[in-house]
């Protein structure tokens, strides 16, 4: 599958909730896709979330690429400078309504 159309996959999934590993995808396609803006404000999310990244841990397999993805995300966010992040438009969410 080619990367823009796996970002827009991934991209699709952040909504709030989403798995710490969403956003390590995200900057490594990001940074595969030459957007290096991208990138560094997932990188500052993954700072952020940190906490989130090691409490994944009922996923032991991605214990070792989660921590591997906050040492690429501090070098990111380290050569870049400051730690903010542009907010990106979320999509509305979908409310439903039924009638009796």
């Amino acid at each position: 599958m080619p990367i823009a159309k796996r970002i827009i996959c991934f991209e699709a999934l952040v909504k709030g909730h989403e798995y710490a590993e969403t956003h390590n995808a995200l900057m490594n396609l990001y940074r595969r896709f030459g957007q290096s803006s991208l990138a560094r404000d997932e990188a500052v999310w993954l700072q952020k979330h940190r906490s989130l990244t090691l409490v994944e841990l009922h996923n032991q397999p991605m214990l070792i690429p989660n921590i591997l993805a906050l040492r690429i995300a501090a070098s990111i966010v380290k050569r870049a400078g400051a730690l903010t992040v542009r907010q990106r438009p979320r999509p509305a969410p979908v409310i439903s309504v039924i009638s009796p």
